[in-house]
């Protein structure tokens, strides 16, 4: 009884032509993607669908053909040297945006929007000058020193011109919030946040309801152990902690004024005020001198 050899399951001319058939596919795959490749770096130099036109909307305090010019540069050369980055659908949205931040720490929001296959538009909204920080100390007498605006948000982004009155809300001490992005590339405090976020809201908060009371502080001075003071107009300093509940603080110190000798006069008119400091961080207390 003879037995039949089996048939390799693959013999070598079936493995030689499979090989060829993939080596076949690799060319045709390789020649479709340069094809296509070359079509598309074709394609996003076509003058149909070039940035000729940069719209700058929401830039007041700076020449807006600067932010103009910041997004042509960005736009200029191509990417991996072979597509255009001026093609109205390849170019570099997040990399204009983010870079204008950077350079231009005025910035609070950047939008940059195709408006057209040949036209992009930058839609800018600038940082409001909300207060003044004049340094980590307050000068024992008054004098010019420089001065940087704080946003709402109590973030740096400017140095501010010399003002002869009470203009701003004055903030001394040192900042301890978070820096943005500008921080780096860009003359200390700009970018940086005076207070984390939480500890702003909560400090100005208390501010405004002062001033809500009547009782309008003109300036913030904070010290580095935590303690912080308003002065008012009237030469009152008043004294708090950092970290204490500004809610009680409040009730004790409405509850003392407007008996005497403590009278809302006192925090605004000087000639009214007969103290050097009230101190409000003591549970249910309050202590003048």
């Amino acid at each position: 009884m003879f037995l039949l050899r089996r048939r390799p399951l693959y013999s070598s001319e079936r493995f030689a032509r499979g090989k060829r058939h993939a080596v076949y596919f690799l060319i045709g795959a390789l020649s479709l993607f340069l094809t296509g490749g070359w079509l598309l770096s074709w394609a996003s130099y076509r003058k149909e669908m070039t940035i000729a036109s940069i719209r700058v909307s929401g830039v007041d305090t700076f020449p807006a053909e600067n932010v103009r010019a910041f997004a042509e540069e960005k736009l200029s050369g191509a990417y991996f040297r072979f597509w255009s980055r001026a093609n109205s659908f390849l170019y570099p949205k997040k990399a204009i945006a983010e870079g204008l931040f950077t350079a231009f720490p005025r910035l609070a929001h950047v939008s940059v929007l195709r408006t057209g296959l040949r036209e992009i538009s930058i839609q800018a909204e600038e940082r409001e000058p909300s207060y003044l920080w004049c340094g980590e100390t307050r000068p024992a007498e008054a004098g010019r020193t420089p001065c940087y605006f704080l946003d709402p948000q109590g973030i740096a982004f400017t140095r501010a011109p010399y003002f002869s009155g009470g203009v701003y809300f004055e903030i001394y001490g040192p900042f301890t919030g978070p820096r943005t992005p500008p921080a780096a590339f860009h003359e200390a405090p700009i970018g940086r946040s005076f207070f984390p976020t939480d500890e702003w809201r909560r400090v100005i908060m208390f501010k405004d309801a002062l001033i809500t009371a009547g009782l309008s502080p003109d300036t913030l001075v904070v010290e580095t152990s935590g303690e912080a003071s308003f002065l008012f107009p009237s030469g009152l300093r008043m004294v708090f902690s950092l970290s204490q509940d500004f809610d009680e603080a409040l009730q004790n110190l409405f509850a003392a004024v407007g008996t005497a000798p403590l009278t809302k006069e006192a925090f605004t008119l000087p000639e009214k005020n007969s103290f050097s400091y009230v101190d409000v961080r003591f549970k249910n207390r309050i202590f003048y001198k």
